[in-house]
């Protein structure tokens, strides 16, 4: 599964964490929890396009791959607080259509969200991003109709879909104790590694998973995508 990078991309507006607040305790995701995620997601990226389409394109984007989930290979989807509330939330796994499937479960209510915010349509990068979202889609559709061809195997992994911190818990651990739930996660469902995307301009989220052993992932020019081999975590 990769990271929609139009939508949440892994690490973006964190920074590196403390030890993580033994009164916070991590738990499954539910649909209750919704609101709450879409709230906290818009908080912590306010310029993605998913962030501006408004709150409810974000709530059935979360709800849509709590849908995926229930029917994937392998899906974790965890969120963390305390009784001040939710204080961020971590979202990967193995499975398809995390964008495309939203795409076209929910194209009535992007148009919609679109055509509430005809602003959006005079922005280069949101432009720019809805291009990278039909190719993306269309891709899918080609794959699916087309011949297979041979090619070389690819080991699967885990990916990190979304990972987001509440900017006033930044520094609290928050993130390092997310993203150790979805590193045992992973481990427990038998995969070898696990994958992101990360903005290449942000060096805080950067050097956060480089802390935790991710490695570059790409050629040169690097493009954010990140892995993390799991063989021999603890």
């Amino acid at each position: 599964m990769g990271s929609p990078r139009w939508l949440a991309e892994g690490g973006e507006r964190m920074q590196q964490m403390e030890p993580p607040n033994a009164t916070m305790a991590v738990r499954l995701m539910q649909e209750a929890d919704l609101e709450a995620v879409a709230q906290l997601h818009i908080s912590a990226f306010p310029e993605q396009l998913m962030s501006r389409l408004g709150v409810d394109v974000v709530r059935a984007y979360y709800a849509w791959q709590l849908r995926c989930g229930a029917t994937a290979r392998a899906f974790r989807a965890a969120v963390v607080g305390d009784r001040n509330g939710l204080a961020g939330f971590v979202i990967g796994g193995r499975y398809h259509g995390a964008t495309s499937g939203f795409v076209k479960a929910y194209a009535g209510t992007l148009l919609l969200a679109l055509a509430r915010n005809p602003q959006l349509l005079g922005d280069r990068r949101v432009l720019a991003k809805l291009r990278a979202v039909t190719c993306a889609v269309v891709g899918v559709w080609f794959r699916r109709v087309a011949p297979s061809r041979p090619g070389p195997a690819h080991e699967p992994s885990f990916g990190v879909l979304a990972l987001a911190v509440a900017p006033n818990r930044h520094g609290s651990g928050v993130a390092a104790q997310l993203m150790q739930e979805l590193e045992g996660a992973a481990m427990a469902a038998g995969f070898r590694a696990m994958n992101l995307h990360v903005n290449t301009d942000n060096p805080r989220a950067i050097a956060f998973y480089e802390k935790r052993g991710w490695q570059r992932d790409g050629a040169h020019p690097w493009t954010g995508n990140m892995r993390l081999p799991l063989e021999h975590r603890p």
